[in-house]
């Protein structure tokens, strides 16, 4: 919404929850023009904190949009990604990585091997994974990832989000084995 752009998330957030009661009172709680609500409302509260509030606004979205879309829709396809960085944000990893990989087999069989979607897919897994140590496979999806902005992407447009991403999970690496070396357990 407007509101959410402009910051002011705890006035977004009453206006939203009021069109989320008329708009179940009129249509029900399952018809998909709850959709746009359901999404901006869980931007909303994103955008105020604490992190994970939206999660189950975000899910009933996605739910909502399955049953009347159908898996492969491309607006299936984004609040997937919504719901990923909501459980991201709550904590919730394995739900997170669930989703992400959801959404990537998805992009893989649905749009070429080399569409920018595919590319911001693996690389959105690949930054979840690096966050919970899973280095190397989060290493392997980013090499993914810019092979695939490098044709997706040609010549002048950016393509440095698998680069800085693997920087940062390369420095994640190795401030983690400063960790491992610097614990008293570690045998010299």
């Amino acid at each position: 919404s407007t509101l959410s752009r402009l910051g002011r998330f705890a006035e977004a957030e009453q206006r939203l929850q009021q069109a989320l009661t008329l708009a179940e009172a009129e249509y029900g709680s399952q018809h998909s023009r709850l959709v746009p609500v359901l999404t901006s409302l869980g931007i909303a509260l994103d955008g105020q904190g604490p992190p994970g509030r939206s999660a189950e606004l975000h899910r009933r979205a996605l739910d909502i949009t399955r049953e009347h879309r159908g898996d492969d829709h491309t607006i299936t396809l984004a609040l997937r990604n919504n719901l990923a960085i909501a459980l991201g944000a709550a904590g919730d990893r394995d739900g997170e990585q669930r989703q992400l990989r959801e959404l990537l087999d998805a992009r893989l069989r649905l749009q070429a091997k080399d569409h920018p979607l595919v590319g911001t897919a693996y690389q959105n897994l690949a930054a979840s994974l690096a966050k919970t140590g899973q280095f190397d496979e989060a290493l392997t999806l980013l090499a993914r990832a810019r092979a695939t902005f490098t044709v997706a992407l040609p010549g002048s447009h950016v393509r440095a989000f698998p680069w800085l991403t693997e920087a940062l999970i390369q420095r994640g690496m190795e401030n983690l084995m400063l960790d491992l070396i610097e614990h008293p357990d570690f045998v010299h």
